[in-house]
């Protein structure tokens, strides 16, 4: 069963969100997909996010560290979950990420097989946080 959660994609290079957009509608085809493109919008975007949305946040957008956003939505919006993407993602990054509220962080794959696989897997780690938590929004 595909994930039909909703999916947030934060990225400041459309080309880079079109193409996450085009990979996600392979690997969960119900999810709905909505796109942030830009950065000053994010702050808005992430409080209004839908109930339990997986939120792939880039981890520069315009040259600032997106880090601050993710304490936002630790604080203000537990429910989602929000994973940091990078083109090069050190450990002091990732652990960086995790302890700003990301519930993961990953390093951008350089081929679409690669793309399909880590976002399938992110979907279901979601949905299966959520299902043992006994979330309803799982599956």
């Amino acid at each position: 069963m595909t994930s039909t959660r909703p999916i947030l994609v934060v990225d400041d290079d459309i080309d880079h969100a079109v193409i996450l957009r085009t990979v996600l509608a392979s690997v969960a085809p119900e999810a709905p997909v909505e796109m942030c493109t830009d950065p000053s919008r994010l702050p808005g975007v992430l409080l209004e996010a839908p109930e339990g949305a997986v939120v792939l946040i880039d981890r520069l957008l315009r040259g600032v560290e997106s880090f601050p956003h993710l304490k936002v939505a630790r604080d203000e919006r537990p429910d989602l979950y929000v994973v940091l993407l990078s083109s090069a993602l050190s450990p002091e990054d990732r652990a960086r990420a995790l302890q700003s509220g990301a519930r993961d962080a990953a390093e951008k794959p350089g081929s679409l097989s690669l793309w399909r696989s880590m976002l399938g897997k992110m979907l279901t780690d979601a949905d299966e946080r959520d299902a043992q938590r006994g979330d309803a929004r799982a599956g």
